[in-house]
């Protein structure tokens, strides 16, 4: 497969139009791996977004061929998991806020899904396989004296 084109507008977590994750990513180059890729904050019509370009791509002759970049960004206030849609980062643009049953499995009584929004543009073989996925965590810990 020859080389192409990769332009992504990801969602970032962002709180009162901020996003603390989106600088660290910038500011630590994100994937140390590939300094190929570049990334950016672009403010869109659906808000702070993240812009992920690489301008040649070369996937490995064999497939399935898998691009993964990740971050962690610790904070130092305890999370509001009780309300996080409001007071805490979570992924943006959101669209669709519903308040769902959490089931028997759940410790808290709000739950909520919402949607989201993408930009993808790539070339690849056809009939091909593209899977995009990105997920929020966030945590209170405790330990022993602290």
């Amino acid at each position: 497969m020859p080389s192409c084109s990769v332009t992504l507008y990801i969602p970032l977590p962002v709180h009162n139009n901020t996003s603390s994750i989106g600088q660290d990513i910038i500011d630590s180059n994100f994937n140390e791996d590939d300094p190929s890729w570049e990334y950016v904050l672009v403010d869109t019509e659906h808000g702070l977004m993240l812009s992920l370009k690489n301008k040649e791509v070369k996937p490995p002759t064999r497939l399935p061929f898998s691009a993964d970049f990740g971050t962690m960004v610790s904070v130092y206030h305890e999370l509001d998991t009780v309300d996080p849609i409001r007071n805490e980062m979570v992924l943006s643009p959101k669209y669709e806020v519903t308040s769902v049953d959490a089931g028997k499995y759940w410790y808290f009584d709000d739950v909520y899904t919402y949607e989201s929004m993408l930009y993808a543009e790539y070339e690849t073989v056809p009939h091909a396989n593209v899977e995009i996925s990105i997920y929020l965590d966030g945590r209170n810990s405790w330990w022993t004296g602290g």
